[in-house]
Order: structure tokens, then sequence, then C-alpha cells
């Protein structure tokens, strides 16, 4: 795998990133802070990626969508509770304790942002296929 730093992608990190934390210690509506968190999530996640290694920019959404995937469902069997990190409330508020169909439409939510900025301007016409070779 090749790696590389683009500018651009890495500009967007630092502000996904200063954009969360802003909104993480301005904002008191805790429901908005976890749905555009979680939405700015993958965004972030997808950008970091993006800066740092040369990667099919769809390869990279769907790895996104799986690994927010895992994550949020490996919040089901209570992961911070089992390494003892349910005391500390940065880990408990920052990683999320509590599995929630919630995150998932915001995950789905933020991939589908990146997808339409990334090919929005995408005019390749897909191949006709021949049906049964006819």
């Amino acid at each position: 795998m090749k790696t590389r730093f683009d500018k651009k992608y890495g500009l967007y990190s630092v502000l996904l990133l200063a954009a969360m934390l802003i909104m993480m210690f301005f904002s008191t509506n805790a429901e908005f802070n976890r749905n555009v968190g979680n939405v700015c999530f993958v965004i972030l996640i997808y950008c970091l990626v993006q800066t740092f290694f040369v990667v099919s920019k769809k390869i990279t959404i769907y790895c996104v969508a799986g690994f927010a995937l895992l994550f949020e469902i490996s919040k089901s069997f209570d992961w911070i509770k089992n390494l003892g990190l349910s005391d500390c409330p940065v880990f408990s508020n920052l990683l999320g304790a509590t599995f929630s169909f919630d995150n998932i439409w915001s995950y789905v939510a933020g991939l589908a942002m990146v997808w339409l900025l990334e090919f929005y301007q995408d005019d390749t016409r897909p191949r006709k296929r021949k049906f049964f070779g006819f």
C-alpha cells in the first residue's frame, strides 16, 4: 500500500476535528452532539485515510462503513465496562457506551454526504452489458 500526504484531505481533517471539538465543548444539546458528531466522525475517518494512503475513494467509503458498523455493534457487548473504562466519563462519552440504531443512521448519513461530495461530477456512463450474450 502506497503512502503519501494529501494537503487537501489533511486540511479537511483538521477543520473537521476543530469543528467537532468546538461542538463538543460549546453545544449543550446532547442529542445534536451525538448525531452530528457521528456524521462528522465517519467523514473524519474517511478524510484521514485519504490524507495518508493511496486508496480508491469507493473502497475507502466501504471500509469506513464497515468499521463504523463494527464499532457500533461492538458497543452492544459492553466493551467499555469490560475494559474498566466506564468510570471515566471522557471515554464513555467519546466512545459511546450503548448501542443505538440512530448512530448507524448517522453513520449512513455521513457516508452518503461523502459519496455525494466525491462523486457528484462523475460523468462516466456505465458500460452496456449484454443480457445472456444478446
